[in-house]
């Protein structure tokens, strides 16, 4: 899962979003396990994030779950 990281950043970076001086990501990876993702997404939406991204069907309707409040960006193939 974190090779799919790579591009995200790259945009983020091209729009001068640069982790580290103007933004945090923070990265949990639920491996395939819907239980897990359920768990982590409460666990985001509970620390309070600005926004979620999911980059799996599971994981966005896990954070779905999770908040009606924090935005929610994903990706799925």
């Amino acid at each position: 899962g974190a090779d799919r990281l790579i591009p995200f950043r790259e945009a983020l970076a091209a729009e001068g979003l640069v982790e580290g001086r103007t933004i945090t990501i923070d990265t949990y990876f639920a491996q395939g396990r819907q239980d897990l993702a359920d768990g982590l997404a409460d666990k985001i939406a509970q620390d309070g994030y600005d926004v979620i991204v999911a980059f799996a069907t599971p994981a966005a309707h896990a954070a779905k779950r999770a908040t009606a409040t924090i935005p929610i960006v994903f990706g799925s193939a």
